[in-house]
């Protein structure tokens, strides 16, 4: 994932992003003011995908650090990396594990 730097390049990637890893999410350096209704809901719509695939790594990332170590470890980490609250990081850890599950069940 990267940033598209301009508007030119944010508008290919709006049309491009369903192309899986190499698709672009525009930052904050494209100016929205004035923008048409399809472009904005091009942008708000390739934000939740890039949303998505995010937590989605995150999750996975969380999930096999407390299988590497445990959940206390998971935690203290997300805490530190993420800039967390215990009580946020505790939930991120149990999430990702309940989902990690999920996952080996559909695959049994």
């Amino acid at each position: 994932m990267r940033f598209a730097s301009d508007q030119a390049e944010y508008t290919e990637a709006c049309h491009a992003v369903e192309g899986g890893c190499g698709a672009s999410v525009c930052g904050a350096s494209v100016d929205v003011t004035g923008q048409s209704e399809e472009l904005l809901r091009a942008r708000i719509s390739l934000i939740g995908r890039a949303e998505s695939k995010l937590a989605a790594m995150k999750s996975q990332a969380v999930a096999e650090m407390a299988r590497q170590h445990n959940a206390v470890a998971a935690e203290r980490i997300v805490r530190e990396e993420l800039q967390s609250s215990k009580r946020a990081a505790r939930h991120d850890v149990k999430a990702a594990e309940r989902l990690a599950a999920l996952e080996a069940t559909s695959e049994a």
